[in-house]
């Protein structure tokens, strides 16, 4: 409870959040990060999904930057994203 959460979990949690709510998330085709090998395996679909849709971005250099910290603003932009696509 209360702990800092990783790029990559935030995109886990928010590819789930969205899947529960049925959103399918079209966009366009999702371009590789610089970090792409840093992802862990368990959350590369996931950022892959939410790139691809426009809901979760790159940090500069086109780095997901995926073990860094998510921020109060990039959680918030990925919640409204989500609930904005819902039907």
């Amino acid at each position: 409870m209360n702990e800092l959460i990783s790029r990559q979990d935030m995109a886990v949690m928010a590819h789930r959040a969205a899947g529960l709510a049925n959103l399918k998330l079209a966009g366009s085709s999702a371009t590789s990060f610089a970090d792409q090998s840093d992802i862990a395996d368990y959350a590369a679909k996931a950022v892959q999904d939410m790139q691809a849709a426009g809901i979760l971005n790159d940090k500069a250099g086109n780095k997901f930057v995926p073990s860094g910290l998510a921020t109060r603003a990039e959680a918030a932009k990925a919640i409204y994203s989500i609930l904005s696509k819902i039907e």
